[in-house]
């Protein structure tokens, strides 16, 4: 299994402040799925948990290791009023193996707090960065 040095956990930090901004935008009364809300939503825990989260069970694929293969998949996900996350998709692909790998820890993740737009919880989008990088 793969280790996350302190480094890269700064890295990881990194990618996913960048990624996770998101801003203000209309409310809609229905189940829209937003882009841009108020209030982000919020992996219990914190950012903090969820790099944990990510570090602890991501294990980089023997086969992108044996063909030196790096690079950052970005999975997206909707995050449900609820709190629960649906329509997991990769929008930046590097590799089959890498795919795969981010979007089953992507599977793990389900335990948020929602996006919310004037103080509503609401649908919406939510963007993951996974780093791999060989040492």
């Amino acid at each position: 299994m793969k280790t996350c040095s302190i480094n890269n956990f700064w890295r990881y930090a990194l990618c996913l402040f960048a990624a996770a901004t998101i801003s203000i935008c209309t409310y809609a009364a229905d189940n829209t799925i937003h882009d841009k809300v108020d209030e982000m939503p919020t992996y219990k825990g914190g950012n903090g948990a969820l790099m944990k989260f990510v570090c602890d069970n991501m294990v980089y694929p023997k086969e992108a290791i044996n063909s030196g293969t790096e690079g950052r998949v970005v999975i997206q996900f909707v995050i449900e009023k609820d709190g629960s996350v649906s329509a997991r998709k990769v929008v930046k692909s590097v590799s089959p193996q890498l795919d795969a790998e981010a979007m089953r820890v992507s599977k793990l993740i389900n335990n948020w707090t929602p996006g919310k737009i004037k103080g509503e919880a609401v649908r919406c989008h939510f963007t993951l960065p996974f780093c791999f990088k060989l040492r």
